[in-house]
């Protein structure tokens, strides 16, 4: 089961050439293992959200890693910012 559920903007995310999603804020996101979660990662485009269930491991005191991806999911801007008005 996960431990861990962030939604975010890919414009804030790097995939990287190992298969790994850098956040740029001290998280890494390991998606190496499942060719599904890799391949959807591939598609995203800057601006889009996505929602990512995971187990958090902790590699060090200030960096962290989701070691087992479960879901990415694309999302809606709203479902990223419900409280937003237009």
């Amino acid at each position: 089961a996960s431990d861990w559920s962030s939604d975010v903007c890919s414009s804030d995310l790097y995939l990287n050439s190992a298969g790994e999603i850098d956040t740029g804020f001290g998280l890494t996101v390991r998606l190496a293992g499942s060719a599904e979660l890799l391949d959807e990662a591939k598609r995203l485009r800057r601006g889009d959200c996505v929602r990512l269930t995971g187990t958090l491991v902790a590699e060090s005191k200030n960096y962290f890693c989701v070691g087992e991806v479960e879901t990415l999911e694309r999302i809606s801007e709203k479902d990223l910012y419900p409280l937003k008005k237009k």
